[in-house]
């Protein structure tokens, strides 16, 4: 009966804290960090703070759970497509998918510098997080050259030339388009794959540009 016990109340602990993130992660996308304290978001759910505190010991460890889990779902998304046939659609596939998720952690993206600023600890999770999905971007852009599909004039150069403005263009381009349109919605932040297929065009092959525009359309259509 006691592990019973220990069992339902880890599991209601375990709610809890889902809950408290989510809410928290509603409130940040409406009003931002700075706007938001852990008594909004205990006032939120209708608990208490001290609730709220047995569970995150301040809002950035908050903050900081929520980072976890949104670069989690980036894992196993930039597979290297392993022929010329699926290349397009897998490249704007795995666009779509990285728009659509910082979309939903849009907080985040509209402050990076400011938030891990302000912690130490966020700064060295961002910073990890940052090498592995470089690392994932170069490798998906190499398996592009390798297979023929984009055509660099300077090699490597020309790869990490590219790599560093993919990766700039997606992590910028939601305050880009606030600051452009005066609001976000997720319909701007999906313009960011039309952006980011806009620096492959250039070293691409004719038949490549066309398959990736292509892929797009259809893309746009289903949505």
């Amino acid at each position: 009966m006691g592990v019973t016990t220990s069992k339902n109340a880890g599991a209601r602990g375990e709610k809890r804290r889902a809950e408290i993130l989510k809410a928290a992660l509603a409130l940040f996308n409406a009003r931002g960090t700075a706007e938001v304290s852990t008594n909004h978001i205990a006032a939120d759910l209708g608990i208490s703070v001290g609730n709220l505190y047995w569970h995150f010991s301040d809002k950035e460890a908050i903050v900081r759970a929520l980072y976890e889990e949104h670069v989690g779902r980036f894992d196993e998304m930039w597979h290297p497509p392993t022929s010329a046939d699926d290349a397009a659609k897998t490249v704007v596939a795995a666009l779509r998918r990285t728009f659509t998720i910082s979309w939903e952690c849009r907080f985040f993206y509209r402050g990076p510098g400011s938030l891990t600023r302000a912690d130490p600890a966020l700064r060295k999770l961002y910073a990890v997080q940052r090498d592995r999905r470089r690392g994932d971007l170069r490798a998906f852009q190499k398996a592009l050259a390798e297979l023929g599909l984009l055509r660099l004039p300077d090699g490597e150069a020309s790869l990490a030339q590219l790599e560093d403005l993919v990766w700039m263009t997606s992590v910028f381009w939601l305050p880009h388009v606030e600051l452009r349109d005066g609001v976000l919605t997720k319909q701007g932040a999906l313009t960011g794959v039309r952006a980011v297929l806009g620096l492959y065009l250039p070293y691409a092959t004719k038949e490549f540009s066309r398959a990736l525009l292509l892929a797009l359309e259809r893309a746009d259509e289903e949505t």
